[in-house]
């Protein structure tokens, strides 16, 4: 018989059955109680037992072939680890542990048979041990399969070993399946009770009813006897008992933590480390040292996890969750769930701390809403400015506002106002350069949106307030994440502004740089239509709508006149020289015009190289001398620059035309005129009468 038809591939075709058969079950317990007994049935040993692995501790969930199962024995990962040495192992996951390393109690043994007649393989003894160790998908290990009392009294040889690892390896595939599994329905429960949560967070805004639920689901859901909510006072830093739930609490142990100091106190640093954190403080062993309150040894606490609460980044209050009766770990997936009740118990407080400002807060948006009907509607800055007085003075007790830009690393005062009495002299504070600023007034204001300082001479802020100013609110709107605009409103009395005024002024702040924004837009749109996009000269649409009415005024005692001038070869500028020469040659002749004409002037690109200089109430002789203080201005040349010269033409209404069309054509012709006379010079038109 050959050996693959042998009895061992028998074995073997049984152990893979059986296996099979195992990795459709994927209840733990039962499936780990059902390898071993499979073990015991389809190979040469008698006893087998499988431990699973948790963190640095394992445990015996299952026997076969003993009296004592001992189920439920712990024992530490550093144990089996000391057994499991690389010269102890065989094949690629057996270590047949030889009986010099057996010295720990790791395994329940029987008597052993001796080995049957004609079997040259070494005895086994009841100090041997052959552990099989079972590999998650990540290669970290899961349990151990431990199997003896062989019942041929041999160490197994290598078809043994095969035998075994080809079952271990399908024993360990369940074993995934069956943590995976476990850990759907972990997380199952964990989603049913962040929805039951949930729904009892949306659907009430009563108070304790909500935290009632809550603390259940964490006595539900966790190994902790007690739950406890402890709400957080940010004016004290104390922390007030609003709900426990689960075993009858110590009234002396809610005393204490009634009474607990500010968060952060020496006197519990386990609470001080939750607040800096904001992470979940696990003591599974409590101690004076972990936690210096004599309290907590007192009522025989055991264990205790410390969850915060955190709406945002505001702490609302702790979750504790405690056992008096035992010592427990704290498995990651029960801090997940905890932490995320926690999490909906702070939106449950946010949410009722929202109800009671609810009407506060309406009103408050109704008067914005309003303010911003009131102050879109204009793209005056001075109108904007007065209404935000108006709406800072009818709400709070300010005595002077200001309104302040960032500019290059400043804050720039744009406009300030003094409501009332006191020095009416310009505020201090024109230019103040942000690095100047206390830094940890400038963090509050950046990552809050607004500052209620009660006493800036405590606060030492007195250089960015008025002399009579006692206490101040800054309010900051910011623009692409960075604050951009500052509403400074101060008070001659000390705390004088409420949170509910800091609320007002951040939603008025924000209301002002919208209107300033459209404001803005409406600017840059009117010069947009006004003006030449490259010289900043008025630009031939203004010189159609401005020059009609200037002229038909025109009498002979008060003349208009038309100076048409023209950049002498341009287009050789721009051949030679290139565009970026033309164009700088462009704003050099309109920085010498806009420089060179009287106050009254009005000055216009007309196109190209063409511009356009009105002069009211200038005679012709008084033209003549303006445009050539322009020819000449335009000569001296900056440096890096091409040098240019102009030719102008000059006509006078009424003495040569009435209307801008008639106006425009003699100050040409006299500008043709120029450039026949050989360019860079100055030309009269003819009188049409002579």
């Amino acid at each position: 018989m050959s050996a693959e038809s042998g009895p061992g591939r028998r074995e073997q075709v049984a152990s893979l059955w059986a296996a099979t058969e195992l990795s459709r079950d994927l209840d733990l317990e039962r499936l780990a109680q059902r390898v071993v007994e499979s073990v015991t049935a389809v190979t040469d040993f008698a006893v087998a037992t499988l431990t699973v692995r948790h963190g640095e501790s394992c445990r015996r969930i299952a026997a076969a072939g003993v009296d004592d199962a001992r189920i439920g024995l712990e024992t530490p990962y550093a144990g089996w680890l000391d057994l499991l040495r690389e010269d102890y192992r065989q094949r690629s996951s057996c270590f047949v542990i030889p009986p010099q390393a057996t010295g720990a109690d790791w395994m329940q043994t029987v008597p052993v048979a001796a080995p049957g007649a004609g079997d040259a393989r070494e005895a086994w003894t009841t100090d041997h041990g052959l552990i099989v160790e079972l590999l998650g998908d990540d290669g970290e290990r899961i349990g151990f399969l431990s199997v003896d009392a062989p019942r041929s009294g041999c160490l197994p040889d290598d078809t043994e070993l095969e035998h075994i690892e080809v079952f271990a390896r399908q024993a360990q595939s369940a074993l995934r399946n069956a943590h995976l599994h476990e850990e759907v329905r972990r997380q199952r429960d964990a989603a049913e009770a962040l929805n039951a949560v949930g729904r009892a967070v949306s659907g009430s805004l009563e108070l304790r009813e909500v935290l009632r639920l809550c603390c259940d689901a964490v006595v539900e859901h966790s190994a902790g006897d007690r739950a406890s909510i402890y709400l957080h006072d940010p004016e004290t830093g104390r922390f007030r008992t609003v709900m426990s739930r689960g075993s009858e609490p110590d009234p002396r142990l809610w005393e204490v933590f009634r009474n607990l100091p500010p968060m952060g106190a020496d006197e519990v640093p386990v609470f001080g480390q939750v607040m800096r954190t904001g992470e979940p403080a696990l003591i599974e062993r409590v101690t004076t040292e972990h936690v210096d309150m004599r309290a907590l040894e007192m009522f025989s606490l055991k264990s205790v996890a410390v969850y915060p609460m955190q709406w945002g980044a505001q702490l609302t209050g702790l979750l504790l969750v405690d056992t008096f009766r035992e010592h427990i770990e704290f498995p990651a997936h029960e801090v997940d769930l905890v932490g995320r009740i926690a999490g909906q118990a702070a939106v449950a407080i946010h949410q009722a701390q929202l109800h009671e400002a609810a009407r506060a807060s309406a009103a408050r948006a109704d008067e914005l809403y309003e303010l911003t009907k009131q102050m879109t509607r204009t793209f005056d800055f001075d109108t904007i400015f007065r209404r935000i007085i108006e709406a800072v003075t009818a709400r709070t007790d300010a005595f002077a506002v200001g309104l302040m830009e960032i500019d290059a690393g400043e804050l720039v005062l744009r406009r300030s106002h003094l409501v009332r009495g006191g020095d009416d002299s310009p505020a201090p504070y024109q230019r103040l350069p942000i690095a100047d600023m206390p830094p940890a007034l400038w963090q509050r204001l950046s990552d809050d949106g607004s500052v209620v300082v009660p006493d800036v001479v405590a606060a030492g802020l007195q250089p960015y307030v008025r002399p009579q100013a006692r206490s101040l609110l800054l309010a900051g709107h910011r623009d692409e994440g960075e604050l951009a605009l500052l509403l400074h409103v101060s008070s001659d009395r000390a705390a004088a502004f409420s949170r509910d005024d800091a609320a007002f002024v951040e939603g008025l702040v924000e209301v002002a740089a919208l209107a300033m924004r459209n404001a803005r837009l409406y600017d840059e749109a009117r010069l947009a239509a006004e003006r030449d996009g490259l010289t900043g000269l008025k630009n031939r649409r203004m010189y159609g709508i401005e020059v009609p009415p200037l002229l038909a005024r025109a009498t002979p005692t008060h003349p208009v006149s038309l100076a048409v001038l023209d950049i002498d070869d341009f287009k050789a500028v721009n051949d030679l020289h290139g565009h970026a020469a033309g164009d700088a040659a462009l704003e050099h002749v309109a920085d010498r015009i806009r420089r060179s004409v009287r106050e009254d002037d009005s000055a216009y690109r007309l196109g190209g190289e063409e511009f356009a200089v009105v002069m009211p109430a200038a005679s012709a002789d008084e033209a003549v001398k303006v445009i050539d203080r322009v020819r000449r201005a335009v000569g001296v040349s900056r440096t890096g620059l091409v040098e240019v010269t102009i030719s102008s033409g000059i006509a006078v209404a009424p003495l040569h035309g009435t209307d801008l069309d008639a106006l425009f054509r003699a100050a040409d012709a006299a500008l043709y005129a120029a450039k026949a006379a050989g360019k860079n010079t100055v030309h009269l038109a003819v009188d049409r009468r002579g």
